[in-house]
């Protein structure tokens, strides 16, 4: 996830408004997805994770079409 934070520093051309709140939403989303399997149903860790990878898969499209 390292690589989602680096662009709005390095490049002008990538919003920070618009690139830093998503990439924000994507960790929490992915960092949150181990304890829910543990502690709830494994649906919701499922959504979660799959909600996660969807924001940094848009990003990582973002990232390609801008760089």
């Amino acid at each position: 996830m390292g690589y989602m934070i680096i662009p709005p520093l390095k490049k002008p051309q990538v919003r920070r408004r618009f690139w830093l709140p998503r990439t924000i939403v994507a960790m929490i989303c992915t960092v949150l997805a181990v304890p829910l399997y543990v502690s709830s149903p494994k649906e919701w860790s499922t959504f979660c994770m799959l909600t996660g990878s969807a924001i940094q898969a848009f990003l990582s499209l973002q990232l390609a079409l801008t760089g």
